[in-house]
């Protein structure tokens, strides 16, 4: 309040406000301030608002020796001071807080002197008064795998920090230590920090464990210890050769598996697709595997729950206990390494699938002949045929009849007809037909009709 002539009144100023100055490092204040204050060295110091861009102290009481009130021709000083946050964003090691004032910070009363037209000259407290410096205490790991393989290249990221995790940009040590509680680094764990950080993107661990971490270590810094992961075994191979030889309440199902153990899943079909592929929780559906195979041994099956039917080192299982009479189901294999609910076990993730139906009747027909059906179908070789193979069969009646032999893919769509009308005798009449690329690979069926009669015989035709 010393301005050119004497008004004899003090300047009595209700409100202050700090803005961002030239050398500003933060673009929003409220990242990184957790508090403000501000002091005239007198009166209890008055606590700010922090916005994104300014400081306010808003309220000051102007009266006699108060806060906000500075007497006729006479000076006041404010000091500021501020805080940081625990949890700031971002790096802040090196960087500035810069603040400044003019004529238009400061609200004042009429009552008292008033400040001349316009913002004026800003008062800045420099760009490079209030810099920020970080002393690292610790190593922290920013960066830590779920999970990973053995013999796998592994990202971890290290950062020397103080105590509430900020980086520490001026920081070069060298990690004295990086080791496994449990597993074996066989390379890939050594490495000096710049800038405060080190990325070490190609650990290996050469065995598998669940709940592993690992500990880094440097001079005058608190150990570094990471969050907990699975080191798995190594992904097997995949699959391959999926086969279902069907009847009306079993599948006979094989595969073959270049490695390590398989785990076959059912379900049945509502006349919908079916693609499974959560590998995480592929050993905890429905019916977990016991002595049975019996589908849906654990609960009654529903359309489209997923049931595992088998866990094991087996390449075949029978699957009983299905729906006759043309119900759909889909089998889906997956190879996998280790020991099924536990953190080291690895699943291949390329599926083999499968749909088939079941169908009314039991095929083994010579028997059924003697119990009193007209037609069979038997012998039929090879089981599965490939593709371009002679396949060989039996047709059996008994009485002479013209017959239809018919073969359908497992959508019960006609594929081709073999022979129509064709005039058979009674007894077995061996039959031989040419399977082309015409032909898909899968579960087929033959369809034997004749007087009103009918039969079907499964086929299973790989490439």
């Amino acid at each position: 309040d010393n301005g050119i002539g004497i008004d004899g009144l003090p300047t009595k100023i209700s409100k202050i406000t700090i803005s961002q100055g030239i050398g500003n490092d933060f673009g929003d204040w409220t990242t990184i301030l957790d508090g403000a204050q501000l002091s005239d060295g007198v009166n209890t110091p008055e606590i700010g608002n922090i916005t994104n861009n300014s400081i306010e102290f808003d309220g000051l009481d102007f009266g006699i020796g108060e806060f906000g009130e500075v007497p006729e021709n006479l000076t006041k000083t404010y000091t500021l001071k501020v805080w940081l946050s625990n949890a700031p964003s971002g790096s802040i090691d090196n960087k500035n807080l810069a603040f400044k004032v003019n004529r238009s910070s400061f609200t004042v009363n009429g009552a008292g002197s008033s400040f001349a037209g316009g913002a004026g000259t800003d008062v800045e407290s420099g760009s490079t008064n209030n810099a920020i410096e970080v002393i690292a205490t610790k190593l922290l790991f920013t960066t830590t795998p779920t999970s990973t393989e053995i013999n796998t290249n592994t990202t971890f990221v290290v950062e020397a920090t103080d105590a509430n995790g900020n980086r520490d940009v001026d920081n070069g040590s060298t990690l004295t230590s990086f080791l496994a509680n449990q597993s074996t680094i066989a390379s890939g764990n050594t490495g000096t920090l710049s800038s405060g950080t080190l990325t070490l993107n190609a650990v290996k661990f050469s065995t598998a464990y669940a709940n592993d971490f690992v500990t880094a270590k440097a001079a005058g810094l608190t150990d570094g210890v990471s969050d907990n992961f699975n080191i798995k075994l190594e992904e097997p191979a995949a699959i391959t050769n999926l086969a279902i030889v069907n009847s009306s309440t079993s599948f006979q199902i094989s595969w073959t598996n270049p490695s390590n153990n398989s785990l076959i899943l059912a379900k049945k079909e509502a006349g919908s697709s079916f693609e499974y592929s959560d590998e995480a929780g592929m050993d905890d559906e429905y019916g977990w595997p016991s002595a049975s195979t019996v589908f849906g041994n654990a609960e009654s099956p529903a359309d489209n729950d997923v049931y595992v039917i088998y866990a094991g080192s087996n390449t075949s299982v029978t699957m009983t206990g299905l729906q006759n009479n043309w119900q759909l189901y889909t089998v889906t294999a997956y190879s996998y390494a280790g020991s099924l609910n536990s953190g080291v076990q690895n699943f291949n993730t390329t599926e083999a699938s499968l749909e088939s139906f079941t169908y009314p009747k039991e095929v083994d027909f010579s028997d059924n002949i003697l119990k009193g059906m007209k037609l069979g179908i038997d012998n039929i070789t090879p089981q599965p045929a490939n593709l371009n193979n002679v396949v060989s069969l039996q047709v059996e009646t008994i009485e002479d009849m013209p017959l239809t032999l018919e073969l359908y893919d497992s959508k019960g769509q006609l594929i081709m007809t073999l022979f129509e009308g064709k005039e058979f005798n009674a007894g077995e009449t061996p039959f031989e037909f040419n399977l082309t690329n015409t032909v898909s690979s899968g579960q087929h069926f033959l369809r034997l009709t004749g007087n009103g009669h009918v039969v079907i015989a499964p086929l299973m035709i790989v490439k």
